[in-house]
């Protein structure tokens, strides 16, 4: 392709991470915003500006967002979080089999049930075990934020049925949790020492 073909590559990856970003950015900080309203999240963070913009949910965006950075692995953060959304898309999938089970009711009736929420699933867990026998270190890392996470989440909504958790105490709350993710996410992925190769054996 050449260099104008690189450049060609260069800007359509630019321009699908600006959109992606774009999509997070707008869709996560509403469901920050709905499980907060819902006492799922602490409170501050369903806070809005009355022009109904989700200003508690930004903000702690934008701190984890800047806290991810300082990593300093672009490559990194790209397989760790596409490591977790393969996982919960099909964890999110698996949902309407339990939604059917237990009668309730669905706003969206995906056509080719069951067959084609099975097809979605297993090709998901095709590229997790795929990507896994490369590196395990995004699966496992992407995985221990997840749970750190709904633990988070746990304990914001107890916290919120015992007091009132403003906005202050929720970013606090959401620091702590969020640097507890990193430092397991930093042990995940730390390499391990490789030993020095032996040096050359020398003949007389």
């Amino acid at each position: 392709m050449g260099p104008n073909g690189g450049l060609v590559v260069a800007v359509a990856l630019f321009d699908a991470i600006i959109a992606g970003l774009n999509a997070m950015v707008m869709a996560g900080s509403r469901i920050v915003e709905a499980m907060a309203q819902a006492g799922h999240l602490p409170q501050g963070l369903g806070a809005t500006r009355p022009g109904g913009a989700p200003v508690g949910a930004l903000m702690a965006q934008a701190r984890w967002s800047c806290a991810l950075v300082l990593t300093g692995s672009f490559g990194w953060l790209v397989a760790v979080t596409g490591s977790t959304m393969f996982l919960l898309s099909c964890l999110t999938v698996t949902a309407l089999f339990v939604l059917r089970r237990r009668g309730l009711p669905s706003a969206y009736g995906p056509p080719g049930y069951p067959a084609l929420p099975v097809f979605y699933i297993l090709c998901g867990l095709l590229v997790l075990v795929s990507e896994s026998l490369t590196s395990i270190s995004p699966l496992v890392t992407g995985i221990t934020v997840f749970v750190l996470f709904v633990l988070f989440s746990v304990v914001a909504t107890r916290w919120r049925r015992t007091a009132d958790c403003g906005q202050g105490q929720a970013m606090r709350l959401g620091i702590v949790f969020g640097l507890l993710a990193l430092g397991c996410a930093g042990c995940a992925t730390t390499p391990t020492p490789q030993p020095s190769p032996a040096p050359p054996p020398v003949y007389s």
